[in-house]
């Protein structure tokens, strides 16, 4: 699937900046944010489920503490290679189009009036 950062945000109903500030490392992705990523790019929504319940439990336990009630074991190297691949897999979704603008808006011509008299 080719689609710009501009395209994205549009389609999943955010700000573009959104987008470019996530893709650059300056934001985190937000809970609201991850479910309509994975809305629209079909992610299962278990992925969203874990996601924001990692978020509740604001990730201040130790790692093994953190993911451990999802199944996910951080010592195998499929956990860090699954995940690295997902987020891989989007950033370069958006780095194919990131010199794609969006067409520039053109105005439609301004309507004369009609001559006197008609």
């Amino acid at each position: 699937m080719k689609i710009s950062r501009y395209r994205l945000a549009k389609d999943i109903g955010v700000p573009p900046r959104r987008i470019n500030e996530i893709d650059k490392g300056l934001r985190a992705i937000s809970p609201d944010t991850a479910l309509r990523l994975s809305r629209y790019f079909g992610i299962v929504a278990e992925f969203v489920e874990n996601y924001t319940e990692m978020l509740e439990t604001g990730i201040t336990r130790n790692l093994y503490e953190t993911f451990s009630p999802f199944g996910l074991d951080p010592e195998l190297p499929e956990f860090w290679e699954s995940g690295l691949a997902l987020i891989n897999k989007y950033l370069d979704e958006l780095i194919q189009h990131d010199d794609k603008k969006p067409a520039p808006k053109t105005k439609a011509p301004a309507k004369k009036p009609p001559p006197p008299g008609l």
